[in-house]
C-alpha cells in the first residue's frame, strides 16, 4: 500500500507474523498485533489509514477491550481491501 499509492504510514491491526517493518513499512500497532510488537501496541495516529485485519475485525483472539475498539469500524464503509483480508478505512478523528 505504502509504495503504490505513496502512504508515508499505516495503522495496522495485523494478524501475521512478518514484521511490517521489514518491508518498509512505517505502522503504528493496533490491539491485536503479533507477538513481536505487542510492546509498540499505541492509538492510532490520525487523521490517516487504518488497516485492519479481517481476524480483528471479526474479533476472534480478542478479549471484549479489543472488540470494543474495532466495533466502529463495522458502521464504517473501507475505502480500500486487500486480498479479501486487510480492510482499510480513511479515519480523521479518535473514535475511542
Amino acid at each position: 500500500i505504502r509504495r503504490a499509492n505513496s502512504v508515508p504510514h499505516i495503522n495496522l491491526a495485523y494478524f501475521g507474523r512478518a514484521d511490517p517493518a521489514y518491508y518498509g513499512i512505517n505502522a503504528t500497532h493496533l490491539p491485536g498485533a503479533p507477538s513481536f510488537a505487542r510492546a509498540a501496541i499505541d492509538r492510532p495516529t490520525l487523521p490517516g489509514y487504518v488497516a485492519i485485519s479481517v481476524t480483528h475485525y471479526n474479533g476472534v483472539y480478542l478479549d471484549e477491550s479489543g472488540r470494543f475498539f474495532y466495533r466502529p469500524f463495522h458502521y464504517m464503509t473501507p475505502v480500500a481491501e486487500i486480498g479479501n483480508s486487510i480492510r482499510v478505512y480513511w479515519v480523521t478523528y479518535p473514535w475511542w
